[in-house]
């Protein structure tokens, strides 16, 4: 499976290939990370036809968590600055990610503190 990620840059290949689940070869799989705007106006208010700020921006946090574990699966264990290059986001929001995706029992912590701190998945 060949990994695509969209940043504010453009889409890039990770260069990853592998079998899938399902057993077809070089399937691709497509991660938006940053959703277009869809015209729905910035408020949550519910009443325009279009998603609102709130909604979008949970979207686009649950895109880029999807994106890590995919990342994981395929990269193996993860540092920090590894994945804010790769998915173009800021450390201190994949430092919070990973501290959800850990809650959430997805991940694992090796290490304390400092630059000897990865994660993998479980």
């Amino acid at each position: 499976m060949v990994v695509w990620v969209a940043t504010k840059k453009g889409a890039r290949s990770l260069g990853v290939t592998r079998d899938d689940r399902s057993g077809n070869d070089n399937e691709t799989e497509i991660l938006r990370l940053r959703p277009q705007d869809d015209g729905g106006g910035d408020d949550n208010k519910g009443g325009g036809a279009g998603v609102g700020l709130i909604e979008r921006q949970k979207q686009e946090k649950e895109a880029n968590k999807r994106a890590i574990l995919g990342l994981l699966e395929t990269q193996g264990p993860l540092i920090n600055n590894h994945v804010e290059q790769m998915l173009g986001i800021p450390e201190s929001t994949v430092t919070r990610y990973f501290e959800e995706l850990e809650h959430e029992g997805l991940v694992r912590q090796v290490g304390k503190t400092g630059p000897g701190v990865y994660y993998e998945k479980i």
